[in-house]
């Protein structure tokens, strides 16, 4: 099944950029669930390294993964993608805006760490090699090989089995499932730490 996602996806802009989304989309919508939203832009894009990770994921995932080369195509993508994180982002000029916070700061080692880890993110989806000593790599990868992977996977499977939305992500090729996890122990990890005490006030 997952051999066959970028040959399904790779010409249909939108399901690229959803495809992308998808692993921001719980992380964020949980913590939505208690934050304003303005609250939750302003202090998402206060945080160097949450923004630059974001932003760098995107980028890499439309040149590496989906192997998109059109200019035009990476602008409906990105587009599409942003607008999914937020609706203010369909107005152009307020992606102009936070991206010109991000440049201000793309030198920063916060920056320049979330950027990396994006890249490691998107580097070991493809199955590029270039991590393997990697420390943080190296705890997703025990996650996998010790089996608690397929456990939480199962475990998942049987709620969503429950609900009528069956998907098998005990089926998913090693370098995803790693993947999944990196993202998991940088990003989300430190999105968490960033709104642990965040409310709607």
């Amino acid at each position: 099944m997952f051999s066959t996602i970028k040959s399904l996806l790779f010409k249909n802009n939108n399901a690229i950029a959803e495809q992308i989304w998808l692993p921001f989309s719980v992380p964020i919508n949980l913590i939505r669930l208690k934050v304003s939203n303005k609250s939750f832009l302003d202090k998402f894009y206060d945080d160097i390294y949450l923004a630059s990770f974001f932003n760098a994921y995107q980028l890499s995932m439309i040149e590496y993964f989906f192997e998109v080369t059109n200019e035009i195509n990476k602008g409906k993508i990105v587009l599409k993608f942003v607008s999914m994180f937020d609706p203010i982002f369909k107005d152009h000029n307020k992606i102009a805006e936070y991206n010109k916070k991000l440049t201000a700061h793309k030198t920063n080692k916060d920056a320049l760490l979330g950027v990396d880890h994006a890249s490691m993110a998107v580097a070991i989806l493809c199955n590029t090699k270039k991590y393997l000593d990697n420390k943080i790599y190296l705890e997703a990868e025990k996650f996998y090989d010790s089996g608690d992977f397929l456990k939480r996977a199962n475990e998942e499977k049987k709620i969503l089995d429950s609900m009528s939305k069956g998907k098998d992500t005990s089926k998913m090729p090693k370098n995803f499932a790693v993947s999944q996890r990196f993202f998991e122990l940088t990003f989300t990890k430190k999105l968490n730490e960033k709104f642990k005490n965040a409310s709607k006030n």
